[in-house]
């Protein structure tokens, strides 16, 4: 290994923000028929993945901010209000709430962090089996 390098040492060529993506299929029409749906070709799929990921990341950021601007903004008033204890009640529990386990002496995330992550997988995986229907 040259111990002179400069730079990073995983980028060796320069990065090419222009570059051109263009598809050329040399495959047979039917190859590249099958080969084209969103979960088999390597550049769509990307694409998928990467819009599915925003689109998720983009509503859990809009509930937490349109949740943080409530709490913020409301009076004082509807702060005393049973629903609204019971809200925070249930809110504090998840952002608190974590369970041990003995047998792997590990201390799990709070349950919010949990369900959150449940909630992605079962996007990510819903996402994942609507885009392949055909079953391949």
């Amino acid at each position: 290994m040259d111990m002179d390098m400069k730079g990073t040492p995983w980028l060796d060529q320069p990065v090419a923000l222009h570059s051109s993506r263009l598809d050329n299929c040399t495959l047979s029409e039917a190859q590249c028929q099958y080969r084209n749906y969103s979960w088999r070709y390597w550049y769509e799929a990307d694409h998928v993945y990467a819009l599915n990921t925003v689109y998720f990341l983009c509503a859990v950021i809009g509930v937490f901010t349109i949740a943080n601007l409530l709490v913020r903004f409301s009076p004082d008033a509807v702060k005393r209000t049973p629903p609204w204890r019971m809200f925070t009640s249930v809110s504090r529990y998840f952002s608190y709430r974590g369970y041990r386990l003995p047998s792997l002496r590990y201390w799990s995330p709070a349950l919010g962090v949990v369900v959150l992550g449940v909630v992605g997988a079962a996007f990510f995986f819903g996402e994942y089996i609507k885009s392949t229907a055909d079953g391949r």
